[in-house]
């Protein structure tokens, strides 16, 4: 699934630091921590980023704080959720502060909405305008679930993709994973009180990444210059099973980080109720208004 995927991202070059605890391949490693992160019917995420620092730093600082990303999903099969072939139900919020902003409902085709603009009053940066519209855009959507049958999506969004992974990203994704886990293990790791942790330079990753990528791009690599930074890296592991990752990459006196954690909870995933069923007639009808 593509939400799952989006945590990998920040979460699947940790895997490779078991190496020497599990006493197989970084590759083994990191197939088997990925896995584990769809390899039961239910997986909760929890997702935070974060940015300190001086200059732009600052701009982003108060913002990022406030913000949290939460996804679920659910097999309808009882299976997997890596083997349920797109038969899964998503729950996603954005939350501010605790309190969600945007939340998010995918049962079989059809999308549910609800956004609680009161939430963004917490950020100061807003301007006077904006802030002024927010008592009305609660007023008039807030609150509320909308839902969205996918003949509605589809008609306004044709060329909607397939949420399962193509086998070209597959195979593009998995020589990424070899050349990231590469670097990993080349370099000194050490082990947590849960896990294992790495702590790098952004030369060493760049200059062990940038083939690869320029490989799959059709290009001849080039001379990669210097990246002056660093990364830091950390996998919690419960046995085989992957908890939690976070990435940090620091430079130019800036250091941006994403933090997750991953649970298998038996939660069901169901539509909510009394929600508007938004239609052609009734888009229409609001952009006549003015809204």
């Amino acid at each position: 699934m593509t939400t799952r995927r989006i945590t990998i991202i920040g979460a699947f070059v940790m895997a490779g630091l078991t190496l020497s605890a599990c006493g197989a391949s970084v590759k083994q490693t990191i197939t088997s921590a990925l896995h584990s992160i769809g390899s039961q019917p239910y997986v909760q995420m929890h997702l935070t980023a974060s940015v300190s620092g001086t200059g732009a730093a600052s701009t982003y600082e108060s913002v990022l704080s406030k913000l949290s990303y939460d996804v679920s999903e659910q097999s309808t099969t009882g299976g997997p959720i890596d083997q349920s072939n797109g038969h899964v139900n998503s729950d996603i919020v954005v939350n501010v502060s605790g309190t969600p902003l945007l939340h998010l409902v995918q049962i079989n085709d059809t999308l549910y909405v609800k956004i609680d603009f009161s939430t963004l009053t917490a950020f100061s940066q807003l301007s006077s305008t904006l802030s002024a519209e927010i008592p009305t855009a609660q007023l008039t959507f807030g609150d509320r679930w909308f839902e969205i049958p996918r003949s509605l999506l589809t008609s306004y969004l044709p060329t909607t993709q397939s949420d399962a992974q193509t086998p070209a990203e597959t195979a593009a994704e998995s020589k990424i994973i070899d050349a990231i886990t590469a670097v990993i293990e080349k370099n000194p790791y050490s082990a947590t009180s849960n896990g294992f942790e790495q702590t790098g330079t952004l030369d060493t990753l760049t200059a062990g990444v940038a083939p690869t990528i320029a490989a799959l791009e059709h290009q001849t690599p080039s001379t990669v210059g210097h990246t002056p930074g660093t990364y830091h890296v950390a996998l919690g592991l419960n046995g085989a099973t992957a908890t939690s990752a976070s990435l940090g990459i620091t430079a130019q006196g800036m250091t941006v980080a994403l933090n997750a954690t991953v649970s298998h909870d038996a939660i069901p995933i169901s539509a909510p109720t009394g929600a508007t069923i938004i239609t052609p007639a009734l888009i229409q009808s609001l952009g006549g208004s003015g809204l």
